[in-house]
């Protein structure tokens, strides 16, 4: 499932807790403002992992990683709870 918040905080809510009355196995998301998504806290307490792509959330405590896309050169830079970060480089 996909959707796109059109950069809006509470659709963006909103569509996380859609996923979360759903049972998704996981929920990546692009926060729109990294201080309004306490629809995350819904989906801690459901046990599903959250990935953040291109900007964290400030209470890291509700994601599970955040995936920076936005280098000149196409690379993955995962960060994880235990503040570890890892480039990959994507080559053709």
């Amino acid at each position: 499932m996909v959707r796109n918040p059109e950069l809006d905080t509470d659709k963006q809510n909103e569509q996380i807790e859609e996923f979360v009355s759903k049972k998704v196995d996981g929920i990546f998301v692009n926060p729109i403002d990294s201080k309004k998504l306490s629809s995350l806290e819904s989906a801690r307490k459901a046990g599903i992992p959250v990935i953040a792509i291109d900007a964290s959330v400030n209470n890291t405590d509700l994601i599970d990683c955040v995936i920076n896309l936005w280098r000149k050169k196409p690379h993955a830079c995962v960060w994880d709870k235990s503040h570890i970060s890892l480039d990959i480089y994507l080559e053709k």
